[in-house]
Formats: structure tokens, C-alpha cells, sequence
């Protein structure tokens, strides 16, 4: 709420913000460092999101090394070999 040349809050939000009445100028910049703040929060959740990729990404690789091995295990040495008629 504004009165005159003050700014006093009036929800649970604002409280949390400020302590008490302040200046229009003082709330002018929290105001400002807080967007920003909140900006730089949005960016750096972006970056990070990419773990889950990276994890899925490993658990395909190693299913599909393991597929490879097992298959390369299991072949027999001594399968006589295909012969052309």
C-alpha cells in the first residue's frame, strides 16, 4: 500500500520483503534486485536441467556395452563355419 511517499506492506509476501514502511526510492531497488535475482534463479534451473539427459544417456550406454559383451561371450569358437555349396 502506498501513502504518500511510503510503501507499507500489507500481505505475508511483502512482510517476508520488508521489515517494515520504507521509501518508494528503497522499494524501487529491492524491487529491481529482486527481479533480478529472480532472473539469474530461472537461468541457472535452466543450465541444471539437463541431468536426467546425462543420466539417461549413461544407463543407455552401459545397457548397450553389456548387450554387445554378453552377445560377443556367447558366441561359440567352434561353430563350424558356413561353407558355400
Amino acid at each position: 500500500m502506498i501513502r504518500g511517499d511510503t510503501i507499507i506492506p500489507v500481505s505475508v509476501e511483502a512482510l517476508d520483503h520488508l521489515a517494515g514502511s520504507t521509501s518508494v526510492e528503497s522499494f524501487l531497488e529491492l524491487r529491481k534486485s529482486l527481479m533480478t535475482d529472480d532472473a539469474n534463479g530461472r537461468d541457472e534451473a535452466v543450465s541444471t536441467n539437463n541431468r536426467p539427459a546425462i543420466i539417461a544417456g549413461i544407463i543407455l550406454a552401459v545397457f548397450l556395452a553389456s548387450t554387445l559383451t554378453i552377445t560377443w561371450l556367447r558366441r561359440s569358437p567352434n561353430a563350424p563355419s558356413r561353407s558355400r555349396s
